[in-house]
């Protein structure tokens, strides 16, 4: 037995131990050994042929181009029996006589997980970005992210209140900080919390807001709150001329509500 042929058989042994994908190629990049996951993979016997011959149309060019370099580790494509694409991580490792080995990392549930990820925060991003509330995330006492909601609520561009400190939506920075301190407390509990108050807008102007904040973490406040903000501004005014309106009701008892007291009129006027 020649020392190639037995370089041959060593690799063909390794192949079997591995428990991944893979195959040993010689120098013209051939397949001269492949184990059962890669067989099963490619859904036929790969040896005697090109290995690039099972790599995807799209990437095989580029596929040629890496296993020419020599490069160590890159993702690709390959291209089963049946016509299904398969996504892969390579790692190949040059052998003896000029030849190499590859081992496939199946990475297709991988890349399904990270595009059913991406697709789960675009659709949370779109219900952020058209919710009928304001909603802000503010860490170590500044805004971190905030919808467009927020943004029109308080005044500002979307890019002005992201990174500015959380005190400018207070009424005053002595009320900010009392109000955060408070609430701190209230959040290191694990609870949310909730109040109305009265907020500021960019031109200084006050109105009154809803607020449902929760910390990311109760256990470390620093990591970060989520603060649902509802603007209850006319709401709030709408009840206070209502409770105006049955105050006075209250201290004038023959007056309807919403009309003014005349003098009654005399029908016994002749004809």
């Amino acid at each position: 037995m020649d020392r190639a042929t037995a370089n041959l058989d060593i690799v063909a042994e390794a192949l079997q131990l591995i428990g991944m994908p893979a195959c040993g190629c010689d120098a013209e990049g051939i397949v001269i050994a492949s184990n059962p996951e890669l067989d099963a993979l490619l859904e036929t016997d790969p040896r005697g042929r090109d290995i690039r011959d099972y790599f995807a149309p799209h990437v095989r060019l580029d596929a040629a181009a890496q296993l020419q370099s020599a490069r160590k580790q890159w993702d690709s494509c390959l291209a089963s029996a049946s016509g299904a694409y398969i996504s892969v991580q390579l790692t190949v490792k040059a052998v003896e006589e000029g030849g190499f080995t590859i081992v496939f990392h199946d990475i297709s549930n991988a890349q399904r997980d990270q595009r059913a990820l991406r697709k789960a925060m675009l659709e949370q991003q779109a219900i952020l970005e058209n919710a009928a509330v304001g909603i802000i995330l503010s860490k170590g006492g500044v805004i971190v992210e905030c919808n467009m909601r927020a943004a029109e609520m308080f005044g500002y561009a979307r890019d002005e209140m992201e990174g500015a400190p959380s005190i400018i939506v207070y009424s005053s920075p002595e009320e900010g900080e009392r109000l955060r301190a408070e609430g701190r407390q209230v959040l290191r509990q694990g609870r949310a919390h909730s109040v109305e108050l009265q907020l500021r807008r960019r031109d200084g102007s006050l109105f009154w807001c809803r607020t449902h904040g929760r910390a990311l973490d109760p256990t470390d406040t620093r990591e970060g709150t989520v603060w649902i903000v509802e603007d209850i501004h006319e709401q709030r005014a709408a009840s206070e001329a209502t409770r105006q309106l049955l105050l006075e009701q209250k201290s004038h008892p023959g007056q309807r509500l919403g009309r003014h007291p005349v003098h009654q009129e005399r029908h016994d006027v002749e004809l």
